[in-house]
């Protein structure tokens, strides 16, 4: 016997078939309408309120970006040898300091004999490479060691100022011309000499080697508390 299957009808759906609801646009349009008719003031008004917030956010913005503008120079002149060493440029040591002889009678007893037993008052640092050492050469250690007689195995500067204390001398947080200015900032550290301390001893004007480059000198200004001091 032959079976017989009903022919499916083209208006019938599977079962397994999704259907997409589509969108009433109609309707919508008729809601608007509607919404519209009822609120005759609301498509002004919208445009009203659009406008202040675009003006309180362009306010927001402009705020924002003056003092993130800010802090990022802040950032670079921390960051960029370049900038800092013109800022540096820029001050004159006259208009920030009253000379030596205000480190002088304050700072003078702190100072410790170097190893050739003679003190080291303010201002009696020697000339470049007058003592010869076996630092790198270009480094921030050879050129503090040529002005300073500074022990041959006090290695890179990260670890100067733990040698100092193990060698004797005196260190501490103070500044006074004729010091190295200390610190550990950085993968090998750095140190400087300090040439001049501002009058409220909260700035010192340096010198230094490989801050900009590899065997560049150059000056700054910095703040005393970034650095610690081996006299």
């Amino acid at each position: 016997m032959l079976g017989f299957r009903s022919p499916v009808s083209a208006y019938l759906v599977p079962s397994n078939h999704k259907t997409r609801r589509q969108p009433d646009w109609q309707a919508l349009r008729t809601v608007a309408a509607q919404i519209l008719r009822d609120n005759p003031r609301l498509f002004g008004r919208s445009l009203i309120a659009l406008a202040v917030w675009c003006v309180v956010v362009g306010l927001w913005q402009t705020t924002m970006g003056i003092s993130l503008s800010d802090s990022h120079t802040q950032w670079q002149h921390a960051q960029n040898p370049s900038q800092r060493g013109g800022l540096a440029s820029n001050t004159s040591p006259t208009t920030e300091v009253a000379g030596a002889s205000l480190a002088k009678a304050e700072h003078a007893s702190l100072l410790a004999s170097g190893p050739s037993g003679q003190l080291l008052p303010p201002g009696t640092m020697a000339s470049d490479r007058t003592y010869p050492n076996n630092y790198a050469r270009g480094q921030c250690t050879s050129y503090v060691a040529g002005r300073r007689q500074i022990p041959p195995n006090w290695g890179n500067a990260v670890s100067w100022y733990y040698h100092a204390i193990s060698s004797k001398w005196s260190v501490g947080t103070v500044p006074a011309v004729a010091a190295i200015a200390w610190t550990s900032q950085g993968r090998y550290g750095h140190v400087a000499l300090v040439e001049q301390v501002s009058a409220d001893a909260k700035s010192v004007y340096i010198s230094e080697m490989n801050y900009r480059g590899v065997g560049v000198k150059s000056f700054r200004w910095a703040a005393a508390r970034e650095f610690k001091y081996i006299y």
